[in-house]
């Protein structure tokens, strides 16, 4: 049997297969490569991804939609017989990821920055104290 694809015969993107004196290319799934982003459901058959829910759109969910309202980031209530759309604020209503030693910061409807508060370094997420700070608190006998 000759290896008729040791020569890469196929395209970019394609698998090769050997057959007797002859070789036949064939392109690789779709979803293989995890081409949607941000949440996008993959679908082989149509080659495409499915952004309906995520806020992005684009042949892989990449275009955030400005447009897109996300259930995490309004809330509704009646108030005197009216349905009120009410944007949430991550830092007052606790559904955030900052550190204890952090300031939240609300930039929007259910979005929002952490930064450490001074005394501490971090990401906002993670803050560690810095010496300073710490050996001054050591001093007056406070735990951290």
């Amino acid at each position: 049997m000759i290896i008729n694809c040791a020569s890469n015969p196929c395209t970019a993107g394609q698998n090769c297969t050997d057959l007797i004196n002859s070789y036949t290319c064939s392109s690789a799934p779709y979803c293989n490569s995890n081409p949607c982003l941000n949440g996008g459901v993959c679908n082989n058959t149509a080659s495409s991804c499915n952004c309906l829910g995520t806020g992005y759109n684009g042949s892989t969910c990449a275009t955030r939609n400005p447009f897109f309202l996300s259930p995490f980031t309004f809330s509704f209530s009646f108030v005197a017989d009216r349905l009120l759309l009410v944007a949430i604020n991550n830092c007052t209503n606790g559904v955030n990821n900052c550190s204890s030693f952090a300031t939240c910061t609300s930039t929007g409807p259910g979005t929002y920055s952490c930064a450490c508060n001074s005394g501490y370094s971090g990401n906002g997420q993670t803050c560690n104290g810095t010496s300073l700070f710490l050996s001054h608190h050591s001093l007056l006998n406070v735990a951290c």
